[in-house]
Formats: structure tokens, C-alpha cells, sequence
């Protein structure tokens, strides 16, 4: 999953909501580049969706899919809030007009206009067969099994293999996502910067997870690079853990890093 710290510099904005839209230039048959307020299909999927402005507002879910329409407009954006709701699985479509861009503590996220109470009430997508859209096959993470799971040498690990990776509870279940790393003066993974804030229900919550808190584990048969993060921490935890700050992280490292 992404979450709104992918928009960073994606758009010039103000502290003012600003709605999405979608504009090119055009040269005759083909676009010949995107504008500055263009957006891609791929900055929307998978990033997280907030139900207000608050610092504080919940996350009600993840966009899925985009709807393009036989002529080629953006018909609606498809939101996942099942885990919002309680339930199972749940989509819902809303008009690309309807999602903000807001700019909340220096951070750019997108922002829906409803409340649970009408998430609860609104149709679930139809896809094209007219049964409920459910996320593809081959867009499911593959989960971690419960059983034959063996230690990954985290020294062979680079940047690129974490960041972006999903993170999940010992006991099972996804907790949350890699959105960055910081390293020791000996160039050695120190801690993972996880974003919680989809798992536990609230606005933004990205904690500094120390590294000997944190197991990297990999399927015992795999030749490959697959692994699997998984922490320890109780949702009570992570939310009393303090906030990650990239600008006082440094000064303030003993306090905010969470260890075991």
C-alpha cells in the first residue's frame, strides 16, 4: 500500500483543497506532454484515502482501480474501505472530482468527503459483469503463510527492497508499510520508518521501528528475493509510540525510536 507521502511534489499546491483533475497538451493525434497539473493513474492506486483535513482524520481506505470511460475520461476511482467498515472486502466508486488533494502538517494526502455512515450505505462497485468489483488476483499481495518460514541476512538487503514493503503482525495479519529507513555512520540499517495508519484507524501514524525489533523472514524453499517483515507491537503501542519526525529525529532519536 502507498499512502500520501507518495504526492509529495507531485503537485504545486496551497494549503487550500484543490481538486484533481486530468489535462495534457495536446499535439493532433497524440499527447505530446502532461501538464503540471497532470496525474497518473499510477499516483492514485494504492494510496491511501482520509475521510477529513484534521491531522487526526481517519484513513477510510485505498484506491484500487481507476474507471475510464470508452471515450477515455476518468469516469471514477475506486476505493477499497471494507477494512474501514468491518467487513470483508467492500469497493466503492466516487467521481474523480470528489477526491482532494490537501496539504495536512507539510504531508499531501487525498481526502473524501463522506463519513462512515455513508460508506456503510453506498453501493458497492459493479464491475462490467455487474457482479461486485473485487481487487484482481494478480494485484493481491502474496500474505505470508503461517508455517515454514525461515531468517533473511538483513545485511543483504538494500534501500529498495524495503521501502515500499508491507509489514505484517507475528501473531498474522498486515500492520502497515516500509515508507523509508535510517542508517548508523557505519552505513548499517538502524531503524525502518513504518507507516501504521491504515491498520490502526487513524490519520497519519509513521513510527521509527528499531531494526532489532523488526524480523525479516523468507519461505524456506524460495531461491528468490521474497521475504516478509513482521513486528510485535499491539495496536495500543504503536499508538502511544511517538511520531516520527525526519527534522528533530536525530536530536530526539532515544525517544522516538521504538525498540522492543
Amino acid at each position: 500500500m502507498r499512502y500520501s507521502l507518495l504526492f509529495a511534489g507531485l503537485f504545486a499546491l496551497s494549503s487550500v483543497a484543490t481538486p484533481l483533475h486530468v489535462a495534457a497538451q495536446s499535439a493532433g493525434s497524440f499527447v505530446k506532454a502532461a501538464s503540471s497539473k497532470s496525474i497518473y493513474s499510477s499516483d492514485l492506486v494504492g494510496s491511501a484515502v482520509f475521510l477529513g483535513k484534521d491531522p487526526k482524520s481517519d484513513v477510510v481506505g485505498e484506491v484500487n482501480n481507476v474507471v475510464i470511460s470508452g471515450k477515455g475520461v476518468v469516469e471514477a476511482v475506486i476505493i477499497g474501505v471494507g477494512e474501514f467498515l468491518g467487513v470483508e472486502e467492500k469497493n466503492v466508486a466516487v467521481p474523480l472530482a470528489k477526491l482532494e488533494v490537501v496539504t495536512v502538517d507539510e504531508e499531501t494526502r487525498l481526502v473524501l468527503a463522506t463519513s462512515k455512515d455513508e460508506l456503510k450505505a453506498a453501493p458497492a462497485f459493479a464491475d462490467r459483469d455487474g457482479k461486485p468489483y473485487t481487487v484482481a488476483a494478480d494485484e493481491v499481495i502474496d500474505e505470508p503463510p503461517a508455517e515454514g518460514l525461515v531468517a533473511v541476512d538483513i545485511t543483504k538487503l538494500e534501500s529498495p527492497d524495503l521501502v515500499g514493503a508491507r509489514v505484517y503482525r507475528t501473531a498474522g495479519g498486515w500492520v502497515g508499510e516500509v515508507v523509508n529507513l535510517t542508517k548508523t555512520k557505519g552505513d548499517k540499517i538502524d531503524a525502518l520508518i513504518i507507516d501504521f495508519s491504515s491498520a490502526l484507524g487513524e490519520g497519519e501514524k509513521f513510527v521509527a521501528v528499531g531494526i532489532e525489533a523488526i524480523q525479516f523472514k523468507k519461505r524456506a524453499e524460495d531461491k528468490d528475493e521474497q521475504f516478509y517483515i513482521f513486528v510485535d507491537f499491539s495496536d495500543e503501542a504503536l499508538k502511544a509510540a511517538p511520531d516520527y519526525d525526519e527534522r528533530t529525529y536525530e536530536s530526539k532519536k532515544s525517544e522516538m525510536r521504538l525498540s522492543k
